[in-house]
């Protein structure tokens, strides 16, 4: 119970800091390694009104491209893909492109075969970029303050080290945008407490909504 209700207080943290000061917290997988429940976001990419023909939910292109980003967010972070709160069940109704339906199955399903990292790993030191990344201006909506006005600068690539119990680490990234772009990072996967770095460079052309999951060796 005490490491579910700290998760939870982590998670809720996470969220707060989101919203109101732009900042992520990535607190339960460095603490629990794994062992722990996490319940989704808290933050809104959007309030779309507009139904299709379906009768589905229709989202914006501001509001599409904050799905994306958060989506992504939460995926790089190991965390539960999806909201919690008021808005359960509300992804049931929402009518995303066939693209961003794609983009959504593909973070679920390499959450899943990449489990030993995502699922069961720790999240090790994070990445350094070798030039500032290309970055969009995430609109969310906040559970607690909201704040309609608030966007927060997200890069439109993002990536997470990870170490799997096994001792090996990779570079889990996504690109969220609808663009190529270029990940060129460097990790840093020497022992907790060494003196000395053990430097791996990393750069991959990413296409528009996709994965890679690089080992670092």
């Amino acid at each position: 119970m005490l490491c579910v209700s700290l998760t939870l207080k982590a998670s809720l943290l996470q969220g707060w800091l989101g919203e109101i000061q732009c900042q992520t917290v990535l607190a339960w997988q460095a603490v629990f390694s794994g062992w722990s429940v996490n319940v989704g976001d808290i933050r809104y990419p959007g309030h779309p009104q507009q139904k299709g023909a379906n009768g589905l939910l229709v989202l914006n292109a501001t509001e599409a491209a904050a799905h994306r980003a958060m989506s992504a967010q939460l995926f790089v972070a190991g965390s539960v893909l999806g909201w919690f709160g008021s808005s359960v069940g509300w992804e049931n109704s929402l009518g995303l492109s066939d693209e961003d339906t794609a983009y959504t199955r593909l973070l679920a399903s390499t959450k899943v075969k990449q489990s030993k990292y995502l699922v069961y790993g720790r999240l090790w030191r994070q990445p350094e970029r070798a030039a500032p990344p290309e970055m969009m201006d995430l609109h969310d909506y906040g559970y607690m303050e909201h704040n309609w006005n608030q966007s927060c600068p997200t890069p439109k690539v993002l990536a997470e080290c990870w170490l799997a119990d096994d001792g090996t680490f990779a570079v889990v990234a996504t690109n969220h945008a609808e663009t190529e772009l270029v990940l060129n990072v460097t990790v840093d996967i020497s022992e907790a407490g060494a003196t000395t770095p053990r430097l791996v460079r990393l750069e991959k052309t990413m296409p528009p909504r996709s994965v890679e999951v690089i080992p670092v060796i």
